[in-house]
């Protein structure tokens, strides 16, 4: 567990007055790739002056009606919901040890499937961002099954930011958004300015196309809006990268310029996409070694 920090107060002040984020919501399995998502949402809460709720789903141990006892039913249930709380409290004292101003942090536990009960909460409107963890790049077991993680980032009502193993939470000084030059993307940029504001961050914005698409396809007009955000807002920026394949590019990219954190629109709609069988944001959650937040509009 890291060093106990205490953040100052007029930074929270201007992350608080400039941001949306009042309240994440960190799933867990308690597992240790839920646990590096918790100790990287603490600080990432700290910072937001955000507060945290745990949330645990667990499923009934399936039984055949009839056979077997309702009370031994009953009895596995109640020793599910025991363990969690316990799993709860000791997340709990770490908050306290780690932190001089413990983070605030609630505990919610639901019976259900994770990725459904997890999207179902999103729809709440009181949950303004997911924090979860991911085996991240090249993870074979969520290549070939998926993962709660990457289903969550498709049907989420709220943003979600996928965390891969092992990353520990450094200051954001460097965002990359992954630009289609849509129009929702400037609802996107709006609200990556307000982070970059308070975390004293730049943000580029990377389109990546082959030599001939590129040109051809961006209306004048959307091009001299990109050009007046540019003139007025000095932590922005915008890339036309050249490549066949999307992944590859934006990862040279990362890798060239030390990006803290990557940043997708989800499409929430069926997309013909490039990558054909799965949307570039799961594709970008499987293959990325640095956090990826993904925006839903």
């Amino acid at each position: 567990m890291p060093r106990k920090s205490q953040p100052t107060a007029p930074l929270k002040d201007r992350l608080r007055a400039s941001s949306q984020v009042r309240n994440i919501l960190l799933p867990t399995d308690f597992s240790p790739v839920s646990h590096n998502a918790f100790i990287y949402a603490l600080h990432f809460a700290e910072q937001l002056g955000a507060e945290i709720t745990l949330f645990h789903a667990y499923q009934d141990t399936p039984v055949t009606p009839g056979i077997v006892p309702e009370a031994f039913v009953d009895a596995l249930r109640n020793d599910k919901i025991e363990a969690a709380q316990k799993q709860f409290e000791a997340y709990e004292a770490e908050v306290r040890d780690a932190f001089d101003n413990p983070i605030p942090v609630k505990t919610l536990l639901q019976a259900g499937r994770a990725a459904e009960t997890i999207v179902s909460l999103s729809e709440r409107g009181d949950i303004d961002m997911i924090v979860m963890g991911t085996l991240g790049a090249e993870s074979m077991a969520e290549k070939l099954f998926g993962s709660v993680t990457t289903r969550v980032i498709e049907s989420a009502s709220c943003p979600v930011l996928a965390v891969p193993m092992g990353v520990q939470f450094e200051p954001i000084g460097h965002m990359l958004y992954a630009t289609n030059f849509e129009e929702a993307d400037f609802q996107v940029i709006d609200r990556l300015l307000g982070y970059a504001d308070v975390f004293q961050a730049r943000v580029s914005c990377a389109h990546i196309q082959s030599e001939s698409e590129y040109w051809s396809r961006l209306d004048r007009s959307f091009f001299e809006r990109i050009y007046q955000l540019e003139m007025e807002q000095d932590q922005v920026a915008f890339y036309s990268i050249n490549s066949t394949d999307i992944v590859v590019g934006l990862q040279r990219f990362i890798a060239a310029n030390k990006v803290d954190m990557i940043v997708m629109l989800c499409h929430q709609r069926p997309v013909v996409s490039r990558l054909l069988t799965e949307s570039l944001t799961r594709a970008m959650t499987l293959h990325t070694d640095v956090p990826l937040m993904a925006f839903h509009f």
